[in-house]
């Protein structure tokens, strides 16, 4: 549930009942390592943002806004959604900047909000295999006789 409030549809004829979601604001604040949002009518952009994502190691999460064909085709909805676009200039340099920037209810920022190195499950399951490596084999019993 993406739409605003005032949204009124065939399936929501009084508006969303509940909260909207901000779907760049929750991959942020679940501490994924590169979050981005783009918009699809801006494709060399959202085809820059999509092959950074591929090319990172590590979670990544697009947010990628369209216009609702079925709803939202009027001219001056679209028009409005446009208004509010403004491409970020750099990636933030901390997470509190991110979530303001992400969770801003005038401007929809477009861009990368993170993107940041960390260990990936990969990497994590390599140094579990090394260490039980390292150790060898250990029998059933022996395991056993640890927790007594």
């Amino acid at each position: 549930p993406t739409s605003p409030h005032s949204l009124s549809t065939k399936t929501t004829p009084y508006g969303m009942v509940g909260e909207t979601l901000n779907p760049s604001f929750l991959a942020l604040a679940y501490g994924a390592t590169f979050v981005a949002r783009a918009a699809a009518i801006k494709r060399e952009h959202l085809r820059d943002l999509i092959q950074q994502g591929i090319e990172h190691p590590g979670f990544s999460f697009i947010e990628i806004v369209t216009s609702c064909s079925s709803f939202n085709t009027k001219h001056l909805a679209i028009t409005k959604v446009l208004q509010r676009m403004r491409y970020l200039e750099e990636t933030p340099q901390d997470d509190l900047e991110a979530l303001r920037l992400a969770a801003d209810p005038h401007t929809l920022y477009l861009g990368v909000f993170r993107k940041v190195q960390h260990p990936t499950l990969q990497d994590y399951s390599e140094k579990a295999r090394e260490t039980s490596q390292k150790s060898g084999a250990v029998s059933v019993p022996e395991l056993l006789r640890q927790f007594q």
